[in-house]
């Protein structure tokens, strides 16, 4: 298992590579990280809490593949980690502290906490476009997407909501869902003026602007959803237009998590997670 691959937790926790009638032959496993895009400010990041769902995938039986759950307790582990002392939750703090330079810091968790690193090696060889000093093995990892956990926790909670709320049309969970489009629309309008003259940050700017746009959508789309008629096909189409625009969008080695939960929302059905993700 490949923890620099940036997979999602799910991905591992769901790995094929171990097929069933193969078990009896496995006499153990690891998760490895690579060093390459790690150093003193990230390392504990990049390895907790994924390792532990790497440790369950091996010591569980096959059948256990409640991803929901999974999730659920791994954020129960990340803290009690985070209580003993382990550094991955403050290092995520700790590097948006840094990038701010002091100000905006809450606009800016507004944009972080639903961004995730780019998939497979694209960080890594993106890395080579770059200067030389860039990549020297000193060169500090202080971009955005060195700080970012693989699976953002807001992200998963959003997530969560949608599901249920898909389900129940609960109100609480509507309100929610609500305050959350909310705070993140405002939260991405502010970034442009919050970060100007901020190279770090301004290289992930248009990610701002997809948030705001895609949070929109999600609100027009749980208004449809309020009414149980579906968006207007005009409306679905440009939404989805959007949703896809922001799916390309891998400005500063990052990615907008949050976009199968807004097309979830537009399409009034739970969009599936990706059961893949290239590693090239």
């Amino acid at each position: 298992f490949y923890l620099d691959l940036f997979m999602p937790a799910y991905i591992h926790y769901l790995n094929e590579a171990l097929p069933a009638d193969q078990h009896a032959n496995y006499l153990g496993g690891e998760a490895a990280q690579w060093t390459e895009l790690v150093d003193r400010r990230n390392a504990e990041l990049r390895v907790w809490p994924r390792a532990g769902v790497i440790a369950e995938r091996l010591w569980s039986p096959a059948n256990v593949v409640d991803v929901d759950d999974m999730y659920r307790r791994l954020f129960v582990l990340s803290r009690q980690l985070d209580a003993n002392g382990l550094q991955h939750v403050n290092e995520y703090e700790s590097g948006l502290r840094t990038l701010s330079e002091g100000y905006g810091l809450n606009t800016l968790h507004g944009l972080a906490d639903v961004l995730t690193p780019i998939k497979g090696y694209k960080k890594m060889f993106s890395r080579f476009g770059k200067s030389a000093l860039a990549i020297l093995p000193t060169a500090p990892n202080m971009e955005l997407s060195d700080v970012l956990p693989v699976d953002a926790e807001t992200r998963l909670q959003f997530r969560s909501s949608v599901k249920h709320y898909l389900d129940t049309r609960d109100e609480r969970t509507s309100d929610e869902i609500y305050a959350l489009l909310q705070y993140w629309r405002r939260s991405a309008s502010a970034y442009p003026a919050a970060f100007k003259g901020n190279v770090r940050l301004m290289n992930v700017a248009s990610h701002a602007v997809d948030l705001s746009t895609l949070s929109r959508i999600g609100l027009d789309a749980m208004e449809a959803l309020k009414t149980g008629k579906p968006m207007a096909d005009a409306d679905a189409r440009a939404a989805q237009a959007e949703i896809d625009k922001a799916r390309k969008n891998v400005a500063g080695d990052v990615e907008l998590a949050i976009i199968p939960e807004i097309e979830s929302l537009v399409k009034q059905k739970l969009v599936p997670e990706p059961k893949q993700f290239s590693p090239f």
